[in-house]
């Protein structure tokens, strides 16, 4: 097979547990590759599958501009592709049976999409400061203040963001909106509560001339008053486009008289034009949902 396919440009595998690797011939179809452009490779599988794999994917580090990896890293692989543009990694959990060393000082200067999982923030934050400047997307679950710090600081380009805040990051995330100013797309998604006045201020107050696509993963209840505040204070800005899930909202669709109110609500900002799309969502198929929000089809397409 390795002499007649030499022109693939996009391996996707999953379920690699009991694949075998070495001497299966997938390592000479990946070592005859002259234009492989995406990897993805999934699933759980043995460490020495994934060190054969990592050390297979060397062969093409001039080519390759997009890695979605489904193991934490166990060489130093990814150092040696200058030319990488997208980076996906997830891991279940950042326990600290997970070496994360070759993270911590992976340097990638033509970094633009970074989608991480299950690594530490700190570990996160020297991937964004060692980065070269270039990110347009990150997509986080956890987050601290240095970790906010790192994104305003080095990634002045930014566009779409997805991370969690807690009310002890409010002022380093609202330092975030005004530093980056090319910000046009945020997901907020929480599992602790936070303070949702403080929050919809801030991104009144704050949030740059272009961000006006929000998406929010909520899961404590607040009433529908700071919904209509926000509505209010975004008066004048880009109408929004909003796609919101929480628990407050499950438990009023659940309700005649609370879902007309906030339908109400809703057709009354949509009318004035701060409102361009909202959606609302169940909180099972949140993140089934991650992809499919209007704004991310801006965005190229990757593994």
């Amino acid at each position: 097979m390795s002499n007649i396919i030499t022109s693939i440009k996009k391996i996707k595998i999953e379920n690699l547990y009991h694949g075998k690797i070495v001497n299966s011939g997938f390592d000479k179809l990946i070592k005859a590759q002259k234009n492989l452009k995406q990897v993805c490779l999934l699933g759980d599988s043995k460490k020495k599958n994934e060190i054969s794999l990592e050390d297979l994917l060397k062969n093409n580090v001039n080519h390759i501009q997009h890695i979605n990896l489904g193991w934490n890293p166990n060489t130093e692989f990814l150092s040696h592709f200058a030319n990488l543009i997208s980076l996906k990694i997830y891991m279940k959990s950042n326990n600290l049976e997970n070496n994360h060393f070759h993270l911590k000082s992976l340097n990638l200067p033509n970094i633009k999409y970074l989608k991480i999982s299950g690594v530490p923030v700190e570990i996160l934050a020297d991937m964004i400061d060692n980065s070269g400047g270039h990110l347009v997307e990150i997509n986080i679950k956890e987050t601290n203040d240095r970790l906010i710090k790192s994104i305003y600081k080095k990634c002045k380009n930014l566009k779409y963001l997805e991370l969690s805040i807690e009310n002890k990051n409010l002022l380093e995330f609202e330092n975030l909106l005004i530093n980056c100013k090319y910000l046009c797309g945020l997901v907020i998604d929480n599992d602790s509560s936070i303070d949702i006045n403080s929050l919809f201020e801030i991104l009144c107050n704050s949030s740059p001339v272009g961000l006006y696509k929000f998406k929010f993963a909520y899961y404590a209840k607040f009433n529908l008053e700071p919904l209509e505040s926000f509505f209010k204070d975004w008066d004048k800005r880009h109408p929004m486009l909003l796609k919101l899930n929480t628990f407050w909202m499950k438990k009023a669709l659940q309700s005649q008289k609370l879902y007309r109110e906030i339908c109400n609500i809703v057709e009354r900002y949509k009318s004035k034009g701060t409102v361009r799309k909202i959606e609302f969502l169940d909180c099972d198929n949140f993140l089934e949902d991650i992809d499919s929000l209007e704004w991310l089809k801006e965005k190229i397409s990757t593994l």
